[in-house]
């Protein structure tokens, strides 16, 4: 069985090969083999192009009271490349919100403190493509023109993303797809 998903009991009670996508074993000892992306030269990618557009102020956005292992590595990477540009990595700009699922998406609630930070930053990195799009319509709801103003990019490269023709780092749906395939043709 090939799953995405936290641990679900069908996989587990089927006594069948199990690999599970794009989540990994947050404990230990692993009870699957898991296919991920590397968050972490997936965020260099996305700083590396604002970077290379020439800008030098760069926040990253995530969600808020988030600890997941792929905000930890997209934030690592934003950090990384901000002080190899020799550029000051700012403190992440937390939005409200469970972002991590597309059905629970809400709109990002008026809040000044949210607008001045954003702001303070000629493009933004933001968690993904949800985040993204949610920042891009409170900056236009504000007078703020995306990408003259400001530049955003999101992650993913989700059908949501390209709804609203954002930048965003891609997925290799399909080559996770194949790598699982074959863990399990192997087990």
């Amino acid at each position: 069985i090939i799953f995405w998903g936290d641990d679900p009991a069908v996989p587990q009670a089927s006594g069948l090969p199990c690999i599970r996508v794009m989540e990994e074993d947050s404990g230990s000892p692993r009870k699957y083999s898991n296919v991920v992306t590397d968050d972490f030269e997936g965020g260099q990618l996305a700083v590396n192009h604002l970077l290379e557009l020439g800008h030098e102020k760069i926040g990253i956005v995530l969600p808020q009271g988030g600890d997941s292992v792929y905000q930890k590595r997209r934030l690592a990477a934003y950090i990384s490349c901000m002080e190899e540009a020799g550029e000051l990595p700012a403190e992440p700009i937390e939005v409200p919100g469970d972002w991590g699922k597309m059905n629970r998406i809400r709109p990002i609630r008026e809040n000044r403190t949210l607008l001045k930070q954003f702001t303070e930053f000629t493009a933004l990195f933001c968690f993904n493509d949800a985040l993204a799009g949610e920042v891009i319509k409170y900056l236009k709801h504000h007078g703020i023109s995306v990408p003259e103003d400001i530049s955003v990019v999101g992650y993913d490269d989700t059908e949501f993303g390209w709804a609203l023709d954002i930048t965003s780092i891609k997925q290799p749906i399909e080559l996770i797809g194949a790598k699982a395939a074959d863990l399990l043709v192997q087990q």
